[in-house]
């Protein structure tokens, strides 16, 4: 029996499917070479010019690091800077206003370092806010701000197979000049502009990543647009600081992650982003602390304990991978991949900070959950990453070794939900008190609708068809949506191909969420199945036959 990937029963895919977003992040997919990865560096809270409170010259030394050392270690497509890039303090407690040897402070040490507008991001925070608007001093000393005179920007990224990635970096300070703490974060309408037209200029983006110096609940002004923006776009991540805090959690179909200062926070202030195949993947670790390792394939199925866009594993395919990004200054010894505590890896290097090692689907249960650990060895010191990931059982033969996701299968069913647009598929109940009428493959699914339009789903035509998801029971699509207690954990029923009845067949997914639009589904009565099949139609004019003999015989007694 074909299994549906999990992707299309998460109903962010089925609508990304259908066309209704922008990007597609539900297209994650597993692959066997680098071709489709990109990673970035994200940090916030520099308040260069805060050498009171206890912090002395973390500032200056952090973001020397941070643009110099973790540069040239992580060799990142691109660094963003999110914020309160200086403190309006002039070295109190209070901030005050713009300053401006903080504010050539920073730049020197940019420039020091080599950044160039093309790599280094920076956006303005509420201390770069202070006294001041419009941002005089960022718009002069900040690496953006000088570039293109603006508070917002974005960027875009190519992969090698031609998958476009946007990022985009909005202003939320306050609009007015205010001081603290009268200040009120906030997009206000040129924010909100740039932010639409740059979504729609870029509707061609398969990834959409957000970056700005707040979070969403701390914005007054622009609060319901900008989250009617991530949703309606799909946007994978907003990524901010502010809050010198750390935490993940996803939002709508989104993941917001909070990093802490980098200079007034010692842990979990610096965000490696990494996108492989489309799958999101995200380590925040310490300022300053070597090793670092990050799995990027599989994605990890508990990003932010639930994540929305990581995807399944063909247990057809004769060879998977594991590849993990690896850091250290003196550069990385060895690195060793675990699968379920039982089978040890050694991994190879592919590239100058890439390991990878292959593994077999087809000889692991693809009704469990599955842990993947990679350790490095670098420096003398050890360090370990960890991802749970997902198989689907596949019966379909893969005839070329070296084809990589997306399988057949999965293309298959993506053109199955494209094609739901504009076809009514109605399926048959189950007879099960007919068995003797029954029989496999004339009844037990019928399509008993005709649109007026000969389709051109592969297989429509006939009963107990292979469309990917026709073996998915009515009350699994309702077209009106299910809870999402209810969607915890899916039970599949495929048919056994006899007439005795189904054979059970459960794959839990406790991945899916929301509500599912589907294919519009009306469970049709036990007799119309038996009705629409002629063996079922004769028996029923011979029983009504015996019966009217029956009936004249009594009479005439």
């Amino acid at each position: 029996m074909l299994r549906i990937p999990r992707q299309l029963l998460n109903p962010l895919a089925v609508i990304a499917c259908l066309g209704l977003m922008a990007a597609n992040p539900s297209g994650a997919h597993h692959v066997l070479d680098d071709s489709e990865l990109v990673w970035f560096v994200v940090f916030s809270d520099t308040h260069i010019g805060a050498n009171l409170g206890g912090y002395g010259e973390k500032d200056t030394d952090r973001l020397d690091w941070a643009t110099g050392e973790m540069v040239n270690t992580i060799q990142p497509e691109f660094i963003i800077n999110a914020g309160d890039l200086t403190d309006a303090t002039n070295g109190f407690l209070i901030p005050t206003g713009q300053k401006d040897g903080e504010w050539e402070s920073y730049r020197g040490i940019l420039d020091a370092n080599g950044m160039t507008p093309d790599f280094y991001y920076d956006i303005p925070g509420n201390h770069d806010h202070y006294s001041e608007w419009p941002l005089e001093h960022y718009l002069t000393w900040s690496m953006q701000g000088s570039q293109d005179g603006q508070l917002n920007h974005a960027w875009t990224h190519t992969d090698a197979t031609g998958q476009k990635y946007l990022f985009i970096g909005l202003a939320t300070c306050a609009s007015n000049g205010a001081i603290a703490p009268f200040d009120d974060a906030g997009l206000d309408e040129t924010d909100l502009t740039f932010l639409g037209n740059t979504l729609e200029e870029n509707a061609d983006a398969d990834i959409v990543t957000v970056f700005g110096h707040h979070p969403l609940e701390s914005l007054n002004d622009g609060h319901d647009e900008f989250y009617n923006a991530l949703a309606a776009n799909s946007v994978s991540a907003y990524i901010f600081g502010h809050t010198h805090e750390y935490a993940t959690w996803w939002e709508n179909a989104t993941v917001h992650v909070n990093i802490d200062s980098i200079t007034k926070g010692n842990s979990r202030n610096i965000a490696l982003v990494a996108f492989d195949g489309l799958g999101m993947s995200v380590n925040v670790f310490d300022v300053q602390k070597w090793p670092q390792v990050m799995i990027t394939a599989p994605v990890d199925a508990e990003l932010g304990e639930n994540h929305l866009y990581d995807y399944m594993i063909s247990n057809a395919l004769p060879e998977a991978k594991i590849r993990a990004l690896a850091f250290h200054p003196d550069g990385v010894a060895s690195a060793t991949a675990v699968i379920d505590s039982d089978l040890t890896i050694p991994m190879v290097k592919v590239g100058d900070r890439l390991w990878e090692a292959p593994f077999d689907p087809r000889e692991m249960d693809p009704n469990v959950p599955h842990v993947a650990t990679v350790t490095i060895n670098a420096g003398g010191t050890t360090a370990s990453d960890e991802v749970v990931f997902y198989l689907f059982e596949d019966d379909t033969p893969i005839d070329n070794p070296e084809e990589t996701e997306p399988s057949p299968e999965w293309v298959e069913a993506v053109e199955f939900v494209e094609a739901v647009e504009d076809y009514e598929v109605i399926t048959a109940d189950w007879v099960e008190e007919s068995a003797d009428v029954v029989s496999w493959p004339e009844s037990d699914y019928e399509i008993v609708e005709d649109t007026g339009v000969e389709s051109d789903i592969p297989g429509s035509d006939i009963p107990g068809s292979d469309i990917p998801g026709s073996d998915i029971p009515e009350d699994e699509w309702k077209s009106d949506g299910v809870s999402s207690e209810e969607l915890a954990e899916f039970d599949f029923w495929g048919v056994d191909g006899t007439a005795d009845g189904l054979e059970e067949d459960i794959v839990a997914d406790s991945k899916a969420m929301g509500q599912i639009p589907g294919p519009k589904s009306s469970g049709c009565s036990s007799a119309s199945t038996v009705a629409a099949d002629p063996a079922g139609l004769l028996l029923i004019v011979l029983l009504g036959l015996l019966v009217l003999f029956m009936r004249r015989w009594r009479w005439s007694c």
